[in-house]
């Protein structure tokens, strides 16, 4: 039986590759006579084709889209099966006037005032008896107490700022982390020079303390010392990059060698490169110490935009420009900080008492409350996981 090879049906954006189709001579004769040839055919059958794509696509998106309707509506009524086999002391409670009423800490007089008449209104005890007096009594106290600026701005002292939650503010009173290792996060703007550095509470080099080998370590690493360069008496001599590359490196900003990596090598090598150095500008430091060295530091680097006067005309007396002892500044630092952290911790454990007495009194009428008085004025909560 001979056949026949029918033309290509063109490519189109579905189908890179063009179809080509083999179809005995008689029988492409035939659909020629009696109807619509070969290519037409398969031309249709590629529009179906197509036309059911689209179809199967759309469908997937309105399955799609109906799915987060059903996610939202149960999220929403999730209190409703969650809590219903909840004991009350596990339930979700507000912790804040502002919560208690459902308004923002940046809302209005007017805001406030019908928050707390639609609060009022499902919790009053004409409605829900002696449950709903502790709570209406809240409401009261904070209607008043938020309607004048003098107390409003009084009680706002008190709470958690917005970056924080309440058990970070309790976690305050603790002594700031000083371990040997620290979350490194680089700041490129400030390193070159375009932004103002700013004090971070550890240090910005890295720290490759826990990976240094047994037999690498020695005392310095067991007192968990730490490399610090002063830029105003290093001479650029590239002594310490030799006998320790991974550790030391060269600021492109200030053309000083700097640690970019705390115990890149073996302490024999970092302590080969301190002695190495011919002005003694490499000191091993503490953590504390190293944290503000280096603020101080970069935020000189900052002021003098780089460029540090000749640290060989200071040793021979000639000194040309103003020379700044970094150890100096940085015990200067540390006092100011160490006030103002003592300071901040006097004024977060009495705020944290104030909060903590408030809180919970507002758990405890809100406990009290029936479920579905719950569920009608803080929805919210109630979609909520203790």
């Amino acid at each position: 039986m001979k056949c026949e090879l029918q033309g290509a049906i063109p490519a189109t954006n579905h189908f890179a590759e063009a179809v080509v189709t083999v179809v005995p001579r008689d029988w492409a004769r035939e659909a020629t006579a009696n109807g619509p040839s070969t290519p037409q055919l398969l031309n249709e059958q590629h529009l179906a084709a197509v036309r059911g794509r689209g179809v199967a696509v759309l469908a997937l998106g309105c399955f799609i889209a109906e799915a987060r309707k059903k996610r939202r509506r149960q999220r929403r009524s999730a209190g409703m099966v969650v809590h219903s086999v909840m004991t009350s002391a596990e339930v979700s409670a507000p912790q804040t006037y502002y919560e208690l009423l459902g308004v923002p800490p940046s809302a209005g007089k007017s805001e406030i005032k019908h928050a707390y008449h639609l609060k009022m209104k499902a919790c009053h005890p004409d409605i829900c008896g002696e449950q709903g007096v502790d709570m209406a009594k809240l409401l009261n106290e904070a209607y008043a107490l938020l309607q004048v600026p003098e107390t409003r701005s009084a009680y706002d002292l008190t709470l958690p700022s917005q970056n924080e939650s309440h058990s970070q503010v309790e976690a305050e009173d603790d002594e700031y982390d000083l371990r040997p290792v620290w979350p490194y996060k680089p700041a490129t703007k400030e390193e070159r020079g375009q932004a103002e550095p700013t004090w971070k509470n550890r240090p910005r080099s890295r720290s490759n303390y826990n990976q240094v080998r047994e037999d690498d370590r020695g005392e310095k690493w067991k007192a968990e010392k730490f490399l610090y360069v002063n830029p105003f008496n290093c001479i650029a001599c590239r002594n310490c990059t030799d006998m320790a590359p991974k550790t030391f490196g060269w600021d492109n900003f200030t053309g000083k060698a700097k640690v970019w990596q705390q115990w890149g090598d073996s302490e024999e090598y970092c302590h080969y490169s301190v002695l190495s150095c011919p002005v003694d500008c490499i000191h091993w430091v503490g953590r504390e110490e190293l944290q503000a060295l280096e603020h101080v530091t970069a935020k000189a680097t900052f002021e003098n935009g780089g460029q540090f006067p000749c640290p060989m005309s200071n040793r021979v007396g000639f000194a040309v420009g103003s020379f700044l002892d970094p150890f100096q500044l940085a015990q200067d630092f540390l006092r100011t900080v160490n006030k103002e952290r003592k300071q901040a911790r006097d004024r977060v454990k009495k705020a944290t008492g104030d909060f903590q007495r408030i809180r919970l009194r507002i758990q405890e009428a809100y406990r009290k409350l029936p479920l579905a008085v719950r569920q009608l004025a803080w929805p919210r909560w109630m979609a909520l996981k203790p």
